[in-house]
């Protein structure tokens, strides 16, 4: 074995043993029906996620990156219709968030900005109190 050839087994070693650990986890219900659906990346949340109802519909769909949630995040009620829509950047709401009644309409309405958010997290120590 050359040098080279050598050097390049150790990287690929090295570089298998540093990279982190993703999988796919699933549970079911005790029909065997699906229950959830998650992405793992070194024991934390990271990838898609699926939750169903007892009755095969869907309940949950999203994403998370890092353990956090991320991107829009979907909730349906057993019979199909949505209920909850949001946009979320690293575990912070960000984004629309739309809760709707069982019939469709709207419930409750929001703008999330988290750049906002931050700037008045930041500014909240300068407020006058006079």
């Amino acid at each position: 074995m050359t040098l080279r050839a050598a050097l390049v087994l150790v990287l690929l070693a090295c570089t298998a043993a540093c990279s982190p650990r993703q999988e796919v986890r699933r549970t079911f219900y005790a029909d065997g029906r699906p229950w959830t659906e998650l992405g793992l990346r070194d024991g934390k949340p990271d990838g898609p996620f699926t939750t169903w109802h007892t009755n095969g519909q869907k309940a949950n769909e999203g994403s998370h990156i890092a353990g956090r949630l991320h991107g829009k995040v979907t909730e349906w009620g057993e019979d199909g219709t949505v209920v909850l829509e949001a946009s979320y950047d690293r575990g912070h709401l960000d984004g629309p968030w739309r809760e709707r009644w069982p019939d469709g309409k709207d419930r409750c309405t929001a703008e999330y900005h988290r750049l906002a958010e931050s700037w008045r997290r930041l500014l909240r120590p300068y407020r006058r109190t006079d």
